[in-house]
Order: C-alpha cells, then structure tokens, then sequence
C-alpha cells in the first residue's frame, strides 16, 4: 500500500555516499556529509577510502603495514572488483527513483589516466560488481600496476605556511616500491599502509610543521577551483582535543593552509607587554611615577584590521539492500 503511494523501497541516503553489490544485498557508506558539507570526493577517492588505502575518518591517524596479500584479505570487502562495469548510482530529483552512469574503471587502473577519475555527489552508491573468477580463488588484491595508478592518480601536494613560511607536503597512500624487479631477480615484494589521512587535522599534526606557538582554532585553507580560476576560503577550528570530533575537511590537490600565531604567542606580545620592563622616559612632577611608553600620550592610530549519460532506473518494487557495518 505504501508503494502505491509513493514510497520507494530504496531511499536514498543524500548525506552520505555508499558502495554496494546489489546481488549479494550489500550495501555500506562510507563518506559521511558532516555538518559544514564541506569536503567533496571522486570515485578514485571512494575506492580508496573503500580499500583501506585511505582512511575514512579525520579521527583517523593512518594503520598498520601489510604485505599486500594480507592487505587484500584484512581490507578486500568486496573482493574481485569488475572495474570495467562499475555503477554510480544516483537519486532522481525527486527522490522516488535512480539513475545510473556506467564507468569503464578498468583502462584508468591500467593506463595512469587520471584525468577520467568522475565527481560524486551526496546521496551517490558506486556498485562494485563482482568480476568472473575461478570458484575458491582467493582474490590477490589488485596489480602491481592497478596499485602504482592508484597511487598515482590519489597524490596530491598541498601548501602548509606556518610563521610565515611555506613547505609544500606530499599527501599519497603508503606503499612499498611498486617498480617490478630487474630480469632475473625475485619479485618485490609489496607492502602498504592502511588508512593514511587526507583529512585536514591529521595532515597537518603529522606534518610536524606546527608549533606550540600556532593558533589551531583559526586554520585558513584556500582553494582555487581549475575550472573557474576562482579562490574560495573556509577557516576551520582544528584546536578539539582527540575526544571531540575531527573537522572532516578532505584536501585537494593545491590546497594552502595556513595557521596563524597566537595572539599572545611567545615573541608576538602586545606592546605594553614589551615596555612594561623598559627604562623609565622620566618622572611625573605631579605624581612622582615613573613615565613608561605605553603611558604617554599618542596622536597616532593604528589601521583598522583588514577586514554523461545517465538511465533512469525505476525503483518501485526493488528488492531492499542489507546494511552490513562500518568501514
């Protein structure tokens, strides 16, 4: 009856973004919106954070090492990805259905060719079918080459400027070296670090680029969007302790960050802070005090501050997903 009414037996999720695999009924989200909204992902970053290569959480400092056979089998939910037929599945406007965009992943694994890597948005599920494989078979986890373009097309570099100065940072998942060995030696053998951060705070505290001096509350990080040219800025406490939760900003490539002093940081003390130990300028006649510099009188002032294609998919009827457990 409820269907007859309108209601759809798959509701979309519209502040998070999922990974399924409808034939077994599987579904899990893994990006959670948060209350800024302010962080977007692409499919190469969903994977990802799916796989373990990234972490899915900015309370998330990174994870162990594995050989990459473990790696495969501690992380590798949804095991022999068909990377060719990969879906992203995204609600209709009006909430009542889905469309769906068919992405070849395969030849962007395979060739480095990061410029086909696709935007998602809140609400999208990237079904990830399984591909046919002989029955028993312990799935490897991906190539050596799948795993070199994966890393490659994730890397990003971002700018942090503290007290004035600028380092440029490497962010990219950790690996072994994914290079095959020279003719006639064994192969190397591979290992990766699971859940390393893209996520602002643990990027910048492992960076080891802060100081005690540094002022956390007030971190700016500006974005300049390669389609517009133009900037956009969001300043972002990052001062909680590890019991509050993490801001989840995920960094883009380009991003700059900057984190200013404290106000009264060591060294950036206000001036009647500097002068209360200077010499006296003299003696008041009328009261017999000494006359410090910050008590006389002043008619300067100081400035103010500066201010593809898609298929409509009609869902009534479709079968409802299990909800398995977090990543």
């Amino acid at each position: 009856m409820l269907r007859r009414h309108g209601a759809v037996d798959d509701l979309p999720a519209l502040d998070r973004i999922g990974v399924s695999r409808r034939a077994t009924g599987y579904l899990n989200y893994v990006l959670n919106k948060g209350t800024n909204d302010w962080s977007q992902f692409t499919l190469l970053d969903v994977l990802g954070v799916y796989y373990s290569f990234l972490a899915s959480s900015p309370n998330e400092g990174g994870g162990s090492a594995y050989r990459a056979n473990d790696f495969a089998r501690n992380f590798g939910r949804l095991p022999f990805p068909d990377l060719v037929n990969l879906r992203i599945r995204r609600p209709t406007a009006d909430l009542k259905g889905w469309r769906e965009q068919v992405v070849d992943f395969a030849g962007v694994l395979a060739s480095g060719d990061c410029a086909k890597d696709v935007g998602l948005s809140w609400g999208d599920v990237v079904e990830i079918p399984e591909a046919v494989h002989p029955l028993n078979e312990q799935w490897p986890g991906f190539s050596r080459t799948e795993l070199a373009n994966l890393k490659k097309c994730l890397t990003r570099q971002v700018e942090i400027v503290v007290k004035g100065q600028a380092t440029t940072i490497t962010l990219a998942p950790k690996t072994s070296t994914l290079e095959e060995a020279p003719p006639g030696q064994p192969p190397r053998e591979i290992w990766i670090t699971a859940a390393t951060p893209f996520w602002l705070k643990p990027v910048l505290l492992q960076s080891k680029l802060v100081l005690s001096s540094s002022d956390l509350s007030r971190v700016k990080v500006t974005r300049r969007d390669p389609s517009t040219g133009k900037e956009r800025e969001w300043v972002v406490d990052c001062s909680k302790g590890d019991s509050a939760p993490a801001p989840d900003f995920w960094l883009r490539d380009g991003d700059r960050i900057e984190v200013p002093e404290k106000a009264h940081s060591s060294g950036t003390a206000p001036a009647e802070e500097a002068q209360a130990g200077a010499p006296p300028l003299g003696i008041d006649p009328a009261t017999g005090v000494p006359l410090r510099r910050s008590s006389v009188a002043s008619s300067a002032t100081l400035p103010p501050p500066p201010t593809d294609k898609w298929t409509e998919i009609t869902m009534t009827g479709a079968p409802s997903p299990r909800l398995t457990g977090g990543v």
